[in-house]
């Protein structure tokens, strides 16, 4: 249980204390590959950080069906 005894159901963690957010390379929104610690696209200026708990593949449609 977390420290503040208010433990989010998903995470675990106390009421607003969030984990740092992971950067990736590849632009969710463009495709562009972006080099290493780069926090947003140089292409299209989108955000490269994802944040635990929450869905960045809404806007996604590269998505197959049959």
């Amino acid at each position: 249980m977390a420290k503040c005894g208010y433990a989010c159901i998903n995470c675990g963690l106390c009421k607003g204390e969030l984990k740092p957010p992971i950067l990736i390379r590849k632009c969710l929104s463009c495709g562009y590959v972006n080099e290493r610690g780069t926090k947003n696209c140089v292409k299209c200026g989108a955000s490269l950080s994802l944040q635990a708990g929450v869905s960045n593949t809404a806007g996604n449609t590269n998505v197959h069906t049959m």
